[in-house]
C-alpha cells in the first residue's frame, strides 16, 4: 500500500518564487519520519497563482505521525504568509 497526499497551494508570486525552497525544507523535515518515501512539487500551466506538491508514504500511520508533528505544524507556518487562500488537499490510498 502506498499513500499519497496531494496538497494545492495558492500563492502570492513571493510565494511562488519561495515555493521550491519551501519543498526543500518539507522533503529535509519528513525523511525524519519512518514511511516517509518522496515529494514532489509541480506547477499548473495555466494557473500562476496555484502550486502543487505531492507527498507519498508508506502507510496511513506514517503521514499521521509527520500531520501530528511540530515539523509539520512549523513548515505550514513558513508558507501561510504566502498563501492568497486556503490548500486543497486530496488523500490517495494505493
Amino acid at each position: 500500500m502506498m499513500i499519497q497526499v496531494i496538497v494545492e497551494h495558492f500563492l502570492s508570486e513571493q510565494g511562488s518564487a519561495y515555493f521550491d525552497e519551501w519543498v526543500t525544507d518539507v522533503r529535509e523535515r519528513a525523511s525524519n519520519y519512518g514511511g516517509f518515501v518522496s515529494t514532489k512539487r509541480a506547477k499548473v500551466m495555466n494557473a500562476s497563482e496555484k502550486t502543487i506538491i505531492l507527498l507519498e508514504w508508506e502507510t496511513g500511520e506514517a503521514l499521521s505521525t509527520w500531520r501530528g508533528s511540530a515539523d509539520h505544524k512549523e513548515i505550514l507556518k513558513l508558507l501561510h504568509p504566502f498563501q492568497v487562500k486556503g490548500s486543497n488537499v486530496q488523500f490517495l490510498e494505493w
